[in-house]
């Protein structure tokens, strides 16, 4: 129905209820009894149901009650038990007649004691002691006074529903911030009720079934207990018979994994301007989380890592307002100012604001909060007889799925200048609504003030969004006059002012000192408004982005000396080498250590310059965030002087006023903001590069004494000609000096009072690491050491600790492995010589002669391991093609191009390998719960050491900690180094196939097939027999219809891969059965040579077919400060080449002679100098590789077109070309000379 339809109705209605009220009394819904008073038993509850619905984060309660009349007379009166604090909790107490809905009439008042009045009289009966205790009880009642009198026995069905707020409480206080949250709620098993009722049941409603405790009591009848548990919803009864007062304390435990919002005070201004033909909503809030609280600090780490799957949390990290249709100009601010963690969408129908805090709100947190928006005053206001009225929602808050309460809720309605004769209505319960009043309040540029009603409310909940407030008022033509005529005859005064004042003034603003002719015209600046508010501002932003430029010039400048001095050091050990002087030689090489460390001090030294810059630019990005309010403000003021002069009558000066206000209000608050930003940032900025600078200089002073201690040890003492020097001993005092050179380092710490070596140690601790904000601390208690902690038992991981333990020079290390499945497992994988494994990998001899080196390729199970010889590569589109073999007297390891090998069966030879080597701290079926670093003990420094933290409180702490842990590399995130890449959109589909026969050529001469389609390429690479491997990219589409078909469909549907054309195979995936018969149909009609394509599949192991996506990252870099990086998580290629395997064990191999040459030399294995030839050995390589897999999977993706028949004649030409071919095929087994 629309609004104008029933605008006189509605005026009626309130004509009517306000005909003998006055709107500036206050409500009272109170009546007042003596307290002796206790409600006449006039009724029964024939039958009574309670339903307590603990859905939302409030507890709502029904009462569906048929009550009788057992008195003599007709009563009206029924009155409804609470105990004192309930009456302060219960809010939105509303009564209906259940089986009539057009009786209307019901009236709901407080009752209110009067003890003053019963103590008056035990006083004069000398009994003051008595009443006193009777006063104090702790039984209060509200009164429901029926529409009419219920007449003797007669009945009538009664629906009670309110709500209680805050009374839920958190079951523990106090959880872990990726726990889940549980309620507690106290209540009466029987109903409290001031009558007897013959009949009565208890219903509980919860969220979900995870109802871990709850008060079980004895049953009656079949029941022997209660209550009766279906699913989310608990049953107390029937019970029989229960006397009026009776209770029965029952208590319900439950999970409730979602925000308990509560609004303590919610503040909602409705400013209504008809000169604008708007109305401006604006609410403050200030809202609690009442939920369980913290049990330790928050981590915004673990809450950004755990937010990248969604899931389920207790804190409120978002709500969503619905607006009404036409809204407009939304805004969010906080206490610090605007924030952009907003979304604005409107449409016809409705306009909706979807909000996220600048911090997720955690149980026992606070949060206030303003939004604010416009709507078009047509959609609110209409006129009738008169009259306006205005027609709006009571409240608009958050519309959050968990439910909001609210605790007291101020409307205020502020009308134009001048209304009068107002009056309101609203479909909220009268019980809530406390006090209303009609003031006058000044607002900008007004005369005799603003009329503003004011509704106060409590104990609401977001349920009542829908409830409307109606509000009438008249407005005079006069009235909307008289506003526009004060401003203009107010101007107008001014302007006549300022003409006179400037007959005799300069008008230039400017002070003439020192220059005799500033007024005339040619020194005369030009009159702007802009002028007005000047430009310090922009200019100071301006010289503050020139310092932080600067200051970066200069960190580059120190990162280059840092690399200047590693140089000169590598050559300084070089020349040392080269001069067969066993002294020189050695004392070179020491220096250059020292002189590396010097260089690492200046680009630790550049970090703390960079972490200082970040907080400069704090300040500078603050003062960009205030400038748009300084801009605003200007704009507007330089706006208001335009049009005074222009158009002084204009109607737009006000709102523009109106606005000015606002923005002079909002840029205060940013200015205030920004001032106390700047000081705090400027002190922490150059506190910290002070710091930096007193440690790179005192520990360059321990270096460079520690470098003169080694000086000393060369004997320079002049030789005769002939004469042969002493021999040279002192070796052992050279290492000796390093070692105490790096104890000094480590036991090096800051004094914060006066800057020199101290007992106190600073946050931000020495080292390149520990003040980049992407790593935290580890706790106080001791962890285990060990040199290398490998995490990840995958291929990768576990070779690198054979080829450690295998290498005399590293055996000694400790090492420790951290896996996350059951090992146990993999050593005694073992499955029948029939069946095969469908994950599985081609492994080049230049990989298997490394297993081979550590001593793993003789626990592999050789039987299951398939080389193969040949390899047929051929487009699906042309079918050019080409065929990888090797020419006679050309293969260096026989005639093998790779080695099929089952993942498992490779993992559990390098188990046992691990095993008989020994010496390897195994910790399986442990999960990382956490990586930081580590802290200073009286013993150790492990401030720039990674702790890793299993479950059990068990710390490992790694001089060197490794990364083997796949694509979502925990230890790749703690590090902070960034994977970049794409989704290929595609999946690989793998299964095990077993063939018509053990291939064309026989056992002698395996054969490889690989045809690329326009969906991908797929692959059928050989086993043991006649079984094969399948590896099939293919669209999403396209994998999930494979896995849904029945065997016989899947393998007709992989043969004809091999051999139909891209058109046909298409349409067989369009088909969801009968591929089989499909196949041999279209195969009458196609040809092919059968000896080119792989021998028929005849069937396909159960349960081995599966898919996976198909993606391609690459780290940024492989090695960090004690971080390294192997395998999968520092890069991730697409299957069609089949070197994801060989990449990570050629990562493995780099690794391990990296970490060789740092022992035998005496180098810390965990420093990124020590790292750096790894990572520069292996990411250019792998990088090439990388990019050539994906352009082949681009270049072969295209169906037409000039590429198709351009790569088809590379394809031929490569073939044709014996040399060429060779190279490549020397490049694919690893044995090729090294490009990169």
């Amino acid at each position: 129905m629309k609004f104008t339809a029933i605008a006189a109705a509605c005026l009626s209605l309130l004509s009517t209820a306000y005909a003998d009220t006055d709107v500036d009394a206050s409500v009272s819904s109170k009546i007042v009894l003596p307290s002796t008073f206790k409600p006449p038993q006039t009724f029964k509850n024939a039958n009574l149901v309670h339903i307590i619905s603990l859905e939302k984060n409030y507890v709502k309660e029904s009462i569906n009650v048929l009550i009788e009349n057992v008195s003599p007379k007709a009563q009206d009166e029924y009155f409804l038990p609470f105990t004192s604090d309930q009456m302060q909790k219960i809010g939105g107490l509303e009564v209906k007649d259940r089986k009539n809905s057009d009786v209307v009439g019901f009236s709901v008042d407080a009752v209110e004691f009067d003890a003053s009045r019963y103590v008056k009289l035990h006083v004069l009966c000398r009994q003051f002691s008595e009443a006193s205790a009777n006063s104090d009880s702790d039984t209060q009642f509200y009164r429901i006074r029926l529409p009419a009198p219920l007449a003797p026995k007669s009945q009538q069905t009664l629906g009670i529903s309110f709500y209680y707020l805050n009374t839920l409480k958190a079951l523990p206080a106090s959880i872990e911030q990726a726990d889940k949250q549980y309620l507690a709620y106290a209540f009466s098993a029987y109903c409290p009720s001031a009558y007897p009722t013959l009949k009565q049941k208890t219903e509980v409603k919860l969220p979900s079934s995870d109802i871990p405790d709850y008060t079980k009591i004895a049953g009656n009848g079949e029941t022997k207990e209660f209550p009766v548990k279906q699913g989310s919803k608990l049953t107390y009864g029937p019970f029989p018979e229960v006397p009026a007062g009776a209770s029965s304390p029952v208590k319900v435990r439950y999970e409730f994994n979602k925000p308990v919002t509560h609004v303590s005070q919610l503040e909602r201004d409705i400013e209504v301007s008809h000169w604008g033909g708007n109305v401006a909503f604006e609410e403050r809030y200030t809202l609690f989380h009442y939920g369980a609280n913290l049990s330790s600090q928050f981590s915004r780490v673990k809450w950004a890592q755990s937010q990248y799957f969604s899931p389920q949390t207790f804190a409120l990290k978002e709500m969503k307002f619905v607006l009404g249709a036409g809204s407009k100009d939304a805004y969010f601010t906080d206490v610090i100012g605007n924030v952009s963690t907003s979304r604005f969408r409107a449409n016809k129908r409705e306009a909706i604001l979807e909000l996220k805090p600048r911090y997720p709100v955690f149980g026992g947190w606070k949060y206030p909060f303003t939004v604010g928006w416009n709507a078009d005053s047509n959609n609110y206001l209409k006129k009738s007889e008169g009259k306006y009225l205005l027609k709006m929602p009571l409240i608009e808050g958050p519309k959050q799925a968990e439910g909001v309460e609210y605790e007291h809720v101020d409307v205020r309605v502020i009308l134009p200048e001048g209304a009068e004769n107002v009056k309101f209505y609203t479909s909220a319960p009268d019980s809530s609504i406390t006090e209303h009043s009609v003031d006058i309040v000044r607002t900008y540029l007004d005369t005799i003030g603003r009329t503003v009603l004011t509704i106060k409310a409590r104990n609401l909940v977001d349920e009542f969004r829908d409830r409307e407030l109606i509000v009438s008022y008249e407005y005079s033509t006069a009235a909307a006059l008289r506003k526009p005529f004060v401003i203009f005859s107010s101007t107008m005064a001014v302007f006549v002012a300022i003409w006179l004042l400037s007959k005799n003034r300069s008008l230039s603003i400017r002070s003439g000192k020192g220059n005799g002719n500033s007024s005339s015209p040619a020194h005369r600046k030009a009159f702007s408004f802009a002028s007005l508010r000047g430009t310090i501002q922009p200019e100071l932003s301006r010289r503050l982005y020139r310092l932080i430029k600067s200051t970066n010039n200069l960190i580059s400048a120190h990162e280059t000396a840092g690399k200047e001095r590693n140089a000169i050091a590598q050559e300084l050990s070089e020349w040392g080498e080269q001069t067969q002087d066993e002294a020189v030689s050695d004392i070179s090489d020491k220096i250059g250590v020292i002189l590396s460390e010097l260089g690492a001090q200046e680009d630790s030294y550049a970090h703390n310059l960079d972490d200082a810059r970040g907080i400069l630019k704090t300040i500078r990005n603050t003062e960009k965030s205030v400038q748009p309010s300084r801009d605003n403000k200007g704009k507007i003021a330089d706006e208001i002087q335009k049009l005074k002069l222009k158009e002084p009558q204009s109607t737009r000066l006000v709102i523009l006023e109106q606005e000015l206000v606002r923005a002079e209000a909002e840029n205060l608050v940013a200015e205030a903001q920004l001032t106390n930003i700047t000081r705090k940032k400027l002190r922490e900025a150059y506190d910290a590069e002070f710091e930096a600078v007193i440690e790179r200089a005192e520990k360059q002073i321990i270096l460079a004494k520690h470098g003169k201690r080694l000086l000393s040890l060369i004997d320079d003492s002049p030789v005769t000609p002939g004469d042969a020097r002493r021999v040279y001993n002192q070796g052992g005092a050279a290492r000796q000096v390093l070692n105490d050179a790096e104890d000094d380092l480590r036991s090096w710490e800051m004094n914060r009072e006066n800057g020199f070596v101290g007992n106190e140690a600073t946050d931000n601790g020495a080292g390149s690491g520990t003040s980049r904000g992407v790593r935290s601390y580890a706790s106080t208690s001791q962890p285990d050491i060990y040199d290398v902690v490998c995490v990840g038992g995958g291929p990768a991981g576990l070779s690198l600790l054979a080829a450690l333990k295998a290498n005399p020079t590293t055996a000694g290390s400790r090492v420790a492995l951290v896996e996350a499945q059951d090992l146990s497992k993999l050593r005694s994988w073992q499955l029948p010589s029939d069946r095969f494994s469908n994950r599985c990998s081609s492994l080049t001899p230049s990989s298997a002669n490394f297993l081979d080196k550590i001593g793993a390729w003789s626990h592999i199970q050789r039987d299951r391991v398939q080389p193969y010889h040949e390899m047929q590569v051929w487009d699906g589109v042309s079918d050019a093609r080409i065929e990888f073999d090797w020419a006679p007297g050309s293969a260096p390891n026989g005639r093998t191009i790779a080695y099929m090998i089952e993942n498992l069966n490779l993992t559990s030879g390098l188990l046992k390998r691990i095993d008989e080597l020994s010496g390897v701290t195994t910790f399986d079926s442990a999960r990382v719960e956490n990586i930081t670093l580590g802290e200073e003990t009286e013993e150790l420094d492990f401030r720039e050491w990674p702790i890793v933290h299993l479950g059990g409180g068990k710390q490992l702490a790694a001089r060197l900690l490794v990364g083997a842990d796949g694509a979502n590399s925990p230890v790749r995130a703690f590090a902070g180094i960034d994977s970049k890449g794409w989704d290929y959109g595609r999946h690989g589909v793998v299964a095990t196939l077993e063939l018509e026969g053990n291939g064309w050529a026989g056992d002698d001469t395996k054969i490889a097939y690989q045809r690329f389609l326009p969906t991908g390429p797929i692959a059928m690479l050989p086993l043991p027999g006649n079984y094969s491997t399948l590896v099939w990219s293919t669209t999403p589409a396209n994998a999930a219809l494979l896995k849904s078909l029945p065997p016989e469909d899947f393998t007709a549907l992989v043969n004809a891969a091999f051999r139909l054309s891209p058109v046909d195979l298409q349409f067989m995936h369009t088909i969801s059965s009968g591929h089989e018969d499909e196949l041999a149909w279209r195969m009458q009609h196609t040809r092919f040579n059968a000896q080119a394509v792989p021998q028929n599949v005849v069937g396909v192991q159960e349960g081995t077919i599966a898919s996976f996506p198909l993606k391609m990252r690459h780290a940024d870099t492989y090695i960090g400060e004690r971080i390294a990086l192997v395998g999968d998580a520092a890069h991730t290629v697409h299957p069609l080449a089949g070197q994801g395997l060989n990449q990570g064990q050629g990562d493995v191999e780099s690794l391990a002679k990296t970490i060789d040459y740092a022992v035998s030399h005496g180098q810390d294995i965990g420093t990124r100098m020590s790292l750096e030839s790894y990572s520069s050995e292996r990411y250019i390589a792998n990088h090439v590789l990388l990019g050539v897999v994906d352009k082949l999977h681009k270049l072969y993706s295209v169906e037409s077109g000039p590429l198709v028949p351009l790569r088809s004649w590379g394809l031929s030409a490569v073939n044709a070309m014996g040399p060429l071919k060779g190279f490549f095929m020397q490049q694919a087994s690893g044995n090729g000379i090294k490009l990169f």
